[in-house]
């Protein structure tokens, strides 16, 4: 059968179904007449159920309409095309991981998705020199400080709000320096945004992808943690006591400070005594009034432990929020509510 010679009566690829085929690979001879053999199949699978059966799964292709041939393909026909049976089994797709803070190491580059945990106020610590400090947290709830310095301060100070997600692109890392850093992250290394770095908010993500907040700590927990370092605590409980407004002197600035106590319980129905101060005072009147009477539920982040007095103070970092709309609230209050008797 020479080059130009007609293709086989029966048509290509039913031909190719009953003859031979190795490794699931099929040749065409002649393949001059292989588009008008693909035309007459295209009508006898409208016709026979049983072709549209044979023909299934084949798929043809070609480069530049130059033919790949191989010594297989020469032993069969010098002029053959290769047709290769799909797999109907669904391929499995692995992306990549995304990193997180654990992954972080210093003196490299690194791309991933963090949540504005806490954004401090910019800090102008010589002349013409600034800085802007924040708390990220990734998807596993685990915090790490970062640091933006001098112009390019002006350039995130406008994009980053706290409370939001944002991707980051080329974030460098180093080694904490300072004490300080250390009490707000659980992380060795710093994060430190560059005039290299980029970033894109992500908006409607949900907590359970990156959570608000990091894990809270158990009452029980609280003081052999203390007693070991003197990092800030996250605590989550219902209100069942407000004391009466106080005040204490300050000698520096002269004037009274606002102080009020108040105590939580959490899902072990362990107690914490909390001691706000100032602001957290004034700010939240309303709220400390009606707190015991409708079981309000507190979460209190970046709080100073007092292993000595075995209460936990309110800083100048500090956030508290009464009834957040949260998973986490919503679970506390459910299961203290069903084993607790109405008020």
């Amino acid at each position: 059968m020479g080059p130009t010679s007609e293709p086989f009566p029966l048509p290509f690829l039913l031909a190719c179904r009953l003859r031979r085929h190795v490794d699931n690979k099929l040749y065409c001879p002649n393949p001059n007449f292989l588009w008008r053999s693909l035309q007459w199949i295209e009508i006898q699978e409208a016709r026979c159920p049983r072709a549209r059966r044979l023909a299934h799964g084949f798929e043809i292709w070609s480069k530049s309409r130059r033919y790949k041939s191989t010594r297989r393909e020469h032993r069969l026909h010098p002029f053959a095309t290769e047709v290769r049976m799909n797999s109907l089994k669904r391929k499995r797709v692995e992306a990549p991981r995304v990193p997180t803070l654990e992954d972080v190491h210093p003196y490299t580059r690194w791309n991933m998705c963090v949540r504005i945990y806490h954004k401090f106020h910019v800090e102008r610590f010589a002349v013409g020199r600034k800085k802007l400090n924040m708390v990220l947290l990734d998807e596993k709830g685990k915090k790490m400080a970062a640091v933006i310095y001098d112009d390019e301060v002006d350039r995130f100070d406008p994009l980053l709000v706290e409370g939001r997600v944002y991707y980051v692109w080329r974030m460098s890392a180093e080694p904490i320096m300072r004490n300080r850093d250390h009490m707000f992250a659980d992380s060795s290394f710093l994060c430190r945004f560059t005039s290299q770095t980029a970033v894109s908010e992500l908006i409607h993500v949900n907590e359970q992808f990156i959570p608000l907040y990091p894990p809270f700590m158990p009452f029980e927990r609280v003081w052999p943690f203390a007693f070991d370092n003197d990092k800030y605590i996250e605590v989550i409980g219902m209100v069942i006591y407000v004391s009466s407004l106080g005040s204490v002197k300050d000698r520096f600035y002269k004037r009274n400070i606002p102080v009020r106590n108040i105590v939580l319980l959490d899902s072990s129905y362990n107690i914490m005594k909390i001691v706000l101060w100032d602001k957290f005072v004034t700010d939240n009147m309303i709220a400390l009034e009606r707190c015991v009477d409708e079981r309000a539920i507190v979460i209190a982040t970046m709080l100073r432990a007092k292993p000595i007095d075995r209460e936990l103070h309110t800083t100048d970092f500090s956030r508290v929020r009464f009834n957040p709309n949260i998973a986490a609230v919503r679970e506390l209050r459910q299961r203290i509510n069903n084993e607790l008797p109405p008020p």
